[in-house]
């Protein structure tokens, strides 16, 4: 499995899809689960969100290596000295498009949305939308939040 996430931050939509995945219905989702715990705010930051798809999506599988467009883009980092940095929203946008088109079927899971830092929400939701839009291949995303009415008015 892909994840990096710990079994106490998972929610019953993404059991479930790894479930899917395990009984062979479906390609393993990428997925994330917002916090807004002040002892790890990477869980609430719609960079540390889009990363962390992004890695997810990096192997086809654990164990493999990692697809050509996550060593394409570690080296043109390295070659500008950020290599070791994190990658911000766009480069992680851009590699996710990349990644997608090595999968048949992609499905991305943000459970908690309004748990995500409300400065940064729209960027991630611009995020989605654009990979959405820009994907070659099949991708379906779930978001599962309250009603907070900018997430509301973003999804109308």
């Amino acid at each position: 499995m892909r994840s990096t996430v710990a079994n106490f931050g998972r929610s019953i939509v993404i059991e479930d899809a790894i479930q899917a995945f395990h009984a062979g219905q479906s390609p393993p989702p990428a997925f994330f689960y917002c916090s807004r715990n002040t002892a790890e705010p990477a869980r609430s930051s719609a960079e540390s969100i889009i990363a962390s798809i992004a890695r997810q999506l990096s192997s086809l599988q654990s164990g493999l290596p990692l697809l050509l467009p996550v060593v394409a883009t570690y080296k043109k980092r390295e070659s500008e000295g950020f290599a070791s940095g994190s990658l911000r929203i766009d480069e992680s946008r851009a590699l996710i498009i990349q990644l997608i088109e090595h999968y048949p079927l992609t499905t991305i899971i943000i459970d908690a949305l309004d748990e995500c830092d409300s400065d940064s929400r729209a960027d991630l939701l611009e995020t989605l939308e654009t990979i959405l839009q820009e994907s070659s291949s099949m991708v379906k995303i779930f978001v599962s939040s309250r009603d907070d009415q900018d997430i509301v008015c973003h999804l109308h």
